[in-house]
């Protein structure tokens, strides 16, 4: 039981619209001299991902 409650928490915090949320906020608030907007967010999602796959890992999801 708590497994699938972990899996749905983890769902829901690493949801899609979470991670576009955050990598906007993120993207606005830094900025990398001699990398684009688009770099930037790139060079996010990719950490993202690993951020999330390392959780899901951890959680057992």
């Amino acid at each position: 039981m708590l497994k699938g409650l972990m899996g749905t928490l983890a769902e829901d915090l690493f949801s899609d619209e979470n991670r576009d949320e955050l990598i906007k906020e993120i993207n606005e608030d830094v900025d990398i001299p001699l990398l684009n907007e688009k770099t930037e967010e790139k060079i996010l999602l990719a950490l993202w991902k690993l951020i999330k796959t390392f959780f899901f890992k951890k959680l057992g999801v």
